[in-house]
């Protein structure tokens, strides 16, 4: 009866681990055999807020966080990503190039953070509130935060 039991919980685990990682796109590239395996957050009707992506070849593994801004200012001059979490923790990263791409009436805003191993650490245990890209700031419905962080588990674990 012990075995059946912890066999039904573990099933139910992994159940719920795949559940959390629906939508992931996984893509092989035809020449290389390269990986890479993404997940982009919903933008509710704007540009997408935030991207975690894994891109594997036969030797190095990289995670990398985007996120992108939009304002109708266009400034090439942009440095720097900061992120508050809901518990008031903030990562940083204030020297890192924003690139800017404009668009009709619009300018997008976007930087590519390489994670580290503390850097996946908190954005697996903690929720984005809202993040700056230069001076343009973005906030996150608490919804869509809460997936970010299962996404980026499923993708850097």
């Amino acid at each position: 009866m012990k075995i059946l039991l912890l066999a039904i919980i573990s099933c139910s685990c992994l159940l719920n681990a795949n559940a959390q990682c629906k939508g992931l796109k996984i893509k092989k590239d035809e020449y290389t055999g390269n990986l890479s395996t993404s997940w982009q957050m919903p933008g509710r009707g704007h540009l997408f807020p935030a991207m975690i992506s894994k891109l594997q070849d036969k030797d190095t593994t990289v995670n990398v966080l985007t996120l992108l801004a939009q304002n109708s200012d266009f400034d090439l001059q942009q440095v720097g990503a900061f992120v508050l979490f809901t518990d008031g923790t903030t990562f940083i990263n204030d020297s890192i190039k924003i690139e800017a791409t404009p668009t009709t009436g619009m300018t997008t805003y976007n930087v590519f953070l390489p994670l580290s191993k503390a850097d996946q650490a908190l954005f697996q245990t903690h929720q984005i509130a809202k993040f700056r890209l230069g001076r343009f700031e973005r906030k996150l419905f608490e919804k869509d935060a809460r997936e970010l962080v299962d996404k980026i588990k499923c993708v850097t674990e």
